[in-house]
């Protein structure tokens, strides 16, 4: 499991979208937080509104400043706004994502927004989740002879699957199985 924290300047926008539409599409797989170098007081109304018609609720959101318990916490660092805007992090791997700040903007330009930011989650998701499969150790394996015995199906022909039910004998008489009967008659 890989854990993400998606940055931007007030933690209001383009953060909140990325955290909220990973966490939606990683459906456990992977965690996600969010956090701004100058939180603001609130996430952007138009935001919370671009969310909803996705069913993801960001109301609750409180915008959260960025320090070293979320770096540390951490295993890669997403960059969401233009590079001269957005905070430094040291120490942890990084990508840089440049999306518009949503704040001010109509609504149907934070849709624009939202969208390209699922589709570079949806990648980032699939990316973690194969490099999570690459690197997670193979299955133990028992040591020989102390394996269960793997029951194989046997070939067509052979005496047990020859169509024919085998005859049960109880005490040296063989039993009255299905096999006897025909049609309704005994």
């Amino acid at each position: 499991m890989s854990r993400v924290l998606f940055v931007c300047v007030a933690n209001g926008g383009r953060s909140v979208l990325a955290e909220r539409v990973f966490t939606e599409l990683a459906h456990g797989r992977h965690e996600a937080r969010s956090a701004g170098s100058e939180p603001g007081p609130h996430v952007h109304p138009v935001v919370v509104e671009a969310l909803a018609e996705l069913g993801i609720d960001a109301a609750d959101h409180v915008p959260t400043k960025l320090d070293q318990d979320r770096i540390a916490w951490c295993d890669l660092i997403v960059s969401t706004c233009a590079e001269e805007a957005c905070p430094v992090t040291y120490g942890k791997p990084r990508i840089r994502w440049e999306f518009p700040d949503p704040k001010d903007r109509p609504l149907s330009e934070v849709r624009e927004t939202r969208d390209a930011i699922k589709r570079q989650v949806e990648a980032l998701i699939d990316d973690l989740t194969a490099t999570a499969r690459r690197l997670s150790p193979a299955p133990a394996r028992a040591p020989p002879g102390r394996a269960e015995a793997v029951r194989r199906p046997r070939r067509r022909g052979s005496p047990r699957h020859d169509g024919r039910r085998r005859e049960r004998k109880v005490a040296g008489v063989p039993s009255a199985g299905l096999g006897s009967i025909e049609s309704g008659r005994a």
